[in-house]
């Protein structure tokens, strides 16, 4: 992912890579807000940013760097 100056989410197919261009007040607000998510679409490609939540299951994997489930104490 690349930061960029423009309103919407955006992606380009570079070297046979996905770049995802996202902006930085959308980061900050990712971030620093309850916002859930970003969608758009780029061409005929639809674009979706969400946070990474703690499961509510238990699973193996490392969830340590995930954003705390609002569902867990509901």
């Amino acid at each position: 992912m690349t930061t960029t100056s423009d309103n919407n989410l955006s992606a380009d197919f570079i070297d046979n890579r996905i770049v995802l261009y996202m902006p930085e007040k959308m980061v900050e607000e990712l971030v620093n807000t309850d916002k859930v998510g970003f969608s758009n679409l780029s061409g005929p490609v639809s674009l979706l940013i969400e946070k990474d939540f703690t499961c509510l299951d238990n699973v193996e994997e490392d969830q340590s760097d995930n954003y705390p489930n609002p569902h867990l104490n509901s």
